[in-house]
């Protein structure tokens, strides 16, 4: 066996890594641009992106307690 054919699996995983962070920037640019209210908890596992919860504020309207915010999961 030659170098290239033991690193390739390493290789691999860490595009895959790569592509995982760069779809999540893609979100949250998304998220951004979309003035999103809320925060974002990111998880990493090992130098990845392990899990990742989004949580929103919205203002609720015609209900008791007007104005008051309310946390959406």
């Amino acid at each position: 066996m030659n170098k290239e054919n033991l690193s390739a699996p390493t290789d691999n995983k860490q595009q895959q890594r790569d592509d995982r962070t760069q779809e999540l920037i893609k979100h949250l640019v998304h998220l951004t641009a979309n003035r999103f209210t809320g925060y974002v908890r990111i998880n990493f596992s090992q130098g990845s992106v392990g899990r990742v919860e989004k949580f929103e504020e919205i203002k609720i309207g015609n209900f008791a307690g007007v104005g008051k915010a309310y946390r959406k999961p």
